[in-house]
């Protein structure tokens, strides 16, 4: 089954992009400063294209992805990333004032709604579904900003970059670049579109993204605002929860994916005392690791078998 690639490349986009891209994204640049900033959102841009290319040398592929052991980590990456959203989910509805048993039960129910959506229909479901979210997510900031110059809100302004700050930023690129790599959301998209060139078009949608979301760091959010955010916020999150769902597919078949998915859903609540930055960073050593290790066994395939990107999975 193959997907056109400026769709595809949509659906990469919003798949990546997370709720933490648009917390984070603004908090860095507002409390980190605009060379930390800089870097994270290079890097995080760059990582979509640098899988691209991988995926496009037949250098990624199901010769790696099949293997048992990887395949088992790159689904426990899964799970970490599902609980990841459910609790971005958690926190900003928490910051907003509903309580942290309305907070949570909405959680659970975003999780189980776009789970079950991608039952019947998999990979092609989540890709149109995805280029609905990202398109409602742009414009939810497109008119955040409209009405942050309308409003003319009070400004922030951004302050000098320390080298601690550069540190982190730096630390975060390896964390990012490393992320496509392991992640079987991507393996999936890739091998649907012929040798991951879809993956230009995601690195030139999430590059709009980011100096959006810059532009939005600039104003101090009203009600109004924030509301509109938290519609955002929703759009990239179910993008990506919908993107997990059939990464978890792959654990034996859609049944059993879906179950688990949905487990997890419903118990992410063990790491709801965990902060999402927190949460994050110290899944960051492991995704490096991991993502090295694979580019080292897919090297070693392709010296020793001289095989390239190839098929054997439908959607």
């Amino acid at each position: 089954m193959k997907q056109n690639d400026v769709r595809t490349g949509a659906s990469v986009a919003a798949s990546w992009a997370w709720g933490t891209s648009l917390i984070v994204g603004m908090q860095t640049a507002q409390q980190k400063g605009l060379g930390a900033w800089c870097i994270w959102a290079l890097a995080n841009t760059l990582t979509l294209a640098f899988f691209g290319l991988l995926a496009r040398r037949g250098l990624l592929g199901r010769h790696v992805f099949d293997r048992p052991r990887i395949k088992v980590m790159a689904l426990l990456i899964q799970c970490f990333c599902l609980v990841m959203q459910m609790n971005i989910i958690f926190v900003v509805l928490k910051d907003m004032g509903v309580s942290e048993t309305g907070a949570y039960l909405s959680a659970v129910a975003v999780g189980w709604v776009f789970t079950l959506a991608m039952y019947r229909h998999g990979l092609s479901t989540s890709i149109w579904t995805d280029c609905w979210q990202w398109g409602m997510t742009m414009l939810a900031i497109v008119v955040i900003i409209g009405m942050g110059l309308w409003q003319d809100v009070p400004r922030i302004a951004f302050p000098e970059s320390s080298s601690g700050d550069i540190l982190w930023g730096i630390w975060s690129a390896c964390i990012l670049l490393s992320g496509p790599i392991g992640d079987v959301q991507h393996w999936q998209r890739a091998e649907v579109t012929g040798r991951g060139t879809a993956f230009y078009w995601g690195s030139f949608f999430f590059g709009l993204y980011m100096l959006l979301v810059l532009v939005m760091a600039h104003f101090q959010f009203t009600t109004d605002m924030n509301i509109v955010l938290l519609l955002a916020v929703l759009c990239v999150t179910s993008s990506t929860i919908d993107s997990i769902a059939v990464a978890m597919h792959e654990i034996s078949d859609r049944k059993v994916g879906t179950v688990v998915a949905l487990l997890i859903c419903s118990f992410w609540g063990v790491f709801a005392h965990v902060g999402i930055i927190e949460l994050w960073s110290r899944a960051g050593v492991f995704r490096v690791a991991f993502a090295l290790l694979i580019l080292g066994m897919a090297v070693s395939v392709v010296k020793k078998e001289g095989t390239a990107w190839h098929t054997s999975k439908t959607y």
